[in-house]
């Protein structure tokens, strides 16, 4: 369906243009209005942002001001698979170097039967032999 307009019939004027221009006139405060809250909206999501930065550095200095923190000492070892090391609050700052000479073997001693476990095993004296340096056990008699 076609729309015919007839502007400005009898007194010649173009009514449409009148009609179209007293309408923007009207509508420029609106604009304005909008074209303001526009503005104010990004402006608050501009504040909420340095808000949320805010918050995260005030965060992170309380973090920082735990004095645990500071006074953690972090200990590790080159060879985790057959060293693990620790630090507490005492101990001092600096490297260590460990070095294995020789690894440890077990040995395990076996006396003679005995008929009961009370049974006394006796006295006498035992030796002890470790890195070449003896060492003597006396044990009296009764003893237990």
């Amino acid at each position: 369906m076609s729309v015919s307009q007839i502007s400005g019939l009898v007194s010649g004027l173009d009514t449409k243009s009148l009609i179209d221009a007293m309408v923007a006139a009207r509508s420029g405060p609106v604009v304005n209005l909008q074209r303001r809250q526009a503005e104010k909206t990004a402006e608050l999501t501009a504040w909420q942002s340095f808000d949320a930065v805010l918050l995260s550095l005030k965060i992170e200095t309380e973090r920082l001001g735990n004095r645990n923190l500071w006074n953690q000492l972090l200990v590790t070892p080159s060879d985790e698979d057959h060293l693990s090391v620790t630090a507490d609050n005492t101990a001092t700052l600096g490297s260590l170097d460990l070095f294995v000479r020789q690894l440890a073997t077990s040995h395990q001693v076996q006396s003679d039967a005995y008929g009961s476990t009370d049974e006394l095993v006796g006295s006498g004296t035992f030796s002890l032999t470790i890195n070449s340096v003896q060492q003597d056990l006396t044990v009296a008699a009764g003893s237990t």
